[in-house]
């Protein structure tokens, strides 16, 4: 079997929730009885560069990356918003590599194509010419759902009436491209129910992230709170906003350890002697065994967060929304505690705070999800067997 994965960034190194995602997807592959091939988009905000694929995959896989350039331009934006068009997605598309991948697949007799996502499968039309090919998105989420809870957010009546513009053309041309797949693979129970409403004949199949377990015991730490998330995503600036001005004067005496990759050295421009700025975090071990308590107040978004997932396996004790536990099944009080408003995150962060035991509990019941739940072999197998039965 000769499999060709099509991903809209590079995947290596791990700079996000969404390249941890891939990575573990793309590695699971190559443990499979199959030829692997890979295509990755190089773009401004995500450059590809092959020494940064470490030796071992660059021995397993072929790896193929085109540039392209994904700067938002303002006719272009207007022109897609006239036309009812995603321009969201539109952007990912160029002929010149749209034909050098049809080469590949001829070259390389291909017969299953992988698309990491909607954005990547935007090729799927020009490739769809070829019916002997078998397609296969794999999904992280609902896209259009993160616009249209944006849209929701928005307090000014024009950034609603665009947003809402771009949900409703990202949604009609997600649902096109979703519809045309063989098989989706989505990471969750709450995603592959909405998918089987707008997809109607393709195949879904949940294939949860595999999390590899961690052997570390957390000590509880007191008068601690921390994020970590890239700072180039909406929702997490959106969270951190949310810690900074409403949660954390709540808490004068709790210190905040922010972290994440695309940190600015001084976040949301707020100058605040609890707030202590780590950035990129190389030691993801040091950071949870230190981290105290983790918040996430998240209000937007869709899909699995794996952020929630990653701390999880290390038992660290969580507070988030039930928005940050969309597609886990978690529930209050026994893996994490929920709020939804500054005073319930103020509340729930002093509870765990005073109550070492409840830290602990939480902490084991969380592993013991993910074990259950995430296993790294078992997602292996169910990939590789869903590839092409």
């Amino acid at each position: 079997m000769n499999v060709l994965y099509i991903a809209q960034k590079p995947i290596f190194p791990n700079k996000d929730g969404g390249t941890f995602a891939m990575q573990q997807f793309f590695e699971s592959l190559i443990n499979c009885d199959i030829n692997l091939s890979a295509v990755f988009l190089s773009t401004q905000k995500h450059p590809f560069n092959l020494a940064e694929v470490p030796a071992e995959i660059q021995k397993s896989a072929k790896i193929h990356s085109f540039e392209l350039n994904t700067e938002v331009k303002p006719l272009p934006a207007l022109k897609h918003l006239i036309l009812k068009k995603s321009y969201n997605l539109h952007r990912f598309y160029n002929a010149s590599i749209s034909a050098s991948i049809q080469e590949i697949i001829k070259t390389e007799k291909i017969d299953t194509v992988i698309f990491e996502s909607v954005f990547s499968a935007i090729y799927l039309p020009d490739l769809k010419q070829n019916n002997q090919l078998q397609f296969i998105i794999r999904t992280h989420n609902i896209e259009n759902q993160i616009w249209k809870d944006l849209a929701l957010k928005s307090n000014s009546f024009l950034k609603k009436r665009y947003l809402q513009s771009l949900s409703r053309s990202l949604e009609l041309e997600e649902t096109t491209l979703l519809r045309q797949a063989d098989k989706i693979f989505s990471i969750s129970k709450t995603d592959s129910r909405e998918l089987t409403k707008i997809t109607l004949q393709s195949k879904i199949i949940e294939i949860p992230l595999a999390i590899e377990m961690k052997q570390s015991v957390i000590v509880p730490t007191a008068k601690k709170i921390a994020h970590l998330g890239s700072m180039n995503w909406q929702p997490n600036i959106d969270s951190v906003n949310y810690i900074i001005n409403k949660i954390l004067p709540l808490l004068p005496d709790f210190q905040f350890k922010l972290a994440g990759s695309f940190m600015p050295e001084q976040p949301m421009n707020v100058k605040n002697k609890q707030i202590e700025n780590l950035g990129k975090v190389q030691d993801l071990n040091e950071f949870y065994q230190n981290c105290g308590i983790f918040v996430v107040p998240l209000f937007s978004g869709s899909g699995v967060k794996v952020k929630i997932l990653e701390a999880l396996s290390y038992g660290v004790p969580i507070v988030t929304t039930r928005k940050g536990i969309q597609g886990l099944d978690l529930e209050n009080g026994r893996e994490i505690l929920i709020a939804e408003t500054p005073q319930e995150f103020a509340n729930c962060i002093s509870k765990l705070d005073e109550n070492s035991e409840l830290k602990i509990k939480l902490g084991q019941n969380a592993k013991n999800y993910v074990l259950k739940n995430h296993d790294s072999i078992k997602i292996k197998q169910l990939i590789c067997a869903n590839l092409n039965d």
